[in-house]
């Protein structure tokens, strides 16, 4: 769409739900459960440790056609928040990434 010169270029995830509303996706849904007793650590289950999670999303693309990536972070218990645009994620800017988060908010237990 986007070679073709269209103006207004529809997200995966809306693609996705046009497909999923039409019968055309054939994978079920991942039904997410709770952990069972001890799944998690014990100090991060009394919340007296936290846990860091980390994602890269890619292939975003802004007005105008430019593609970025996000490098997004969240803490499990406190909530902290880390977001951050790069151009191309390599192994260098995750880690330059993960640095400044860790700066910003500690490190976890």
């Amino acid at each position: 769409m986007l070679r073709r010169g269209d103006q207004k270029v529809p997200t995966s995830r809306t693609i996705a739900n046009i497909l999923k509303r039409y019968g055309k996706i054939d994978r079920r849904t991942r039904q997410r459960r709770k952990a069972p007793p001890g799944w998690y650590l014990p100090n991060l289950q009394k919340r007296k440790a936290e846990l860091d999670s980390f994602d890269i999303v890619e292939k975003l693309y802004l007005k105008g056609g430019e593609e970025i990536q996000l490098f997004n972070g969240i803490s499990l218990h406190g909530h902290l928040i880390h977001s951050l645009a790069m151009n191309t994620v390599t192994a260098e800017n995750t880690v330059r990434a993960l640095i400044e988060h860790w700066k910003q908010f500690g490190l976890p237990q």
